[in-house]
């Protein structure tokens, strides 16, 4: 029986119709800003995919005015790496029900990410897409993030050879552990982006492995409210593994052992460090898991 031939996407009057989108909207022409837009439109044109070109395009067709305008406002040093951060959605254009939502948001993303003092050129891109994934609250949180912490991860990205396999960790944990993935990325970026990048280093067989232990152990179900500091010291110190650091202050050991007292006030900021420092272990813990899988292989 003879196949069908396989179909391939062809819009006609790329240049065109992104021009007339532009004018019609009433933006001002601007020669790189179109020629960008343009680049993305050949980019859709060699996807061997029919339907997903046709879908690629209607979304940056719909979209193309606001890319412009986005691009007016980017300065020229920081183009090419814009462009590769939109890339990104028509490489991974195969999750196509977010597509409209991974591009409004990605121009979101770029507003904060492709201007000094952020590096113009490395690619975060496939990393960046990830973290679109986040629900809607934990999303918000993420626009929240202090600039330091963007800075961190931007420059994260630049050191790693492999973004791409930084991405698929980030995509797993923000869909599966939003609230974790934001505060963690938050509070310590360089120490959760690594436990991140040791997991995603995994085969998806030996990932899921570490994943469910990790999501299981006693030390990540411990929760900090309604617990005392000798409940939670306690309870924190029996879960450890080795390879964590010791969460416990120095201060604390002395106040518990009763060798030290401590006013209310200090009670309290003991109890926002200890609380601090059980989100760290847990980070820590899904690091010495993952590197503890990849000895086994």
């Amino acid at each position: 029986m003879d196949q069908p031939e396989q179909q391939t996407f062809v819009p006609n009057g790329t240049r065109t119709m992104l021009l007339a989108d532009a004018v019609a909207t009433r933006v001002p022409f601007h020669k790189g800003a179109f020629e960008w837009v343009n680049a993305l439109g050949h980019q859709i044109l060699a996807h061997t995919d029919a339907q997903t070109g046709q879908h690629l395009w209607q979304v940056f067709q719909r979209e193309a005015s606001g890319l412009i305008r986005l691009l007016r406002t980017l300065p020229e040093s920081h183009h090419a790496k814009a462009l590769a951060l939109f890339g990104e959605v028509i490489v991974n254009s195969e999750a196509r029900p977010r597509l409209a939502r991974d591009v409004r948001r990605l121009q979101i993303l770029a507003r904060f990410f492709c201007r000094p003092p952020f590096s113009s050129d490395n690619q975060p891109g496939a990393a960046l897409l990830a973290l679109c994934h986040l629900p809607g609250r934990s999303w918000h949180d993420l626009l929240n993030m202090h600039i330091k912490t963007r800075l961190k991860f931007d420059q994260f990205c630049e050191r790693r050879t492999s973004v791409r396999i930084l991405a698929k960790g980030l995509a797993e944990l923000a869909q599966r552990e939003p609230r974790f993935t934001v505060v963690s990325l938050d509070q310590d970026p360089g120490l959760f982006l690594n436990a991140v990048f040791a997991l995603a280093a995994l085969p998806a067989n030996q990932q899921q492995l570490v994943f469910e232990a990790w999501q299981q152990h006693p030390l990540v179900l411990l929760h900090a409210t309604g617990l005392t500091l000798a409940q939670l010291a306690s309870a924190m110190e029996q879960h450890l593994v080795k390879g964590i650091k010791n969460p416990i202050p120095k201060k604390l050991k002395a106040y518990l052992g009763g060798e030290i007292v401590l006013t209310p006030g200090q009670l309290d900021r003991m109890q926002a460090v200890l609380t601090r420092n059980l989100r760290l272990a847990q980070i820590e813990l899904l690091r010495v898991l993952s590197r503890r899988q990849s000895l086994k292989m």
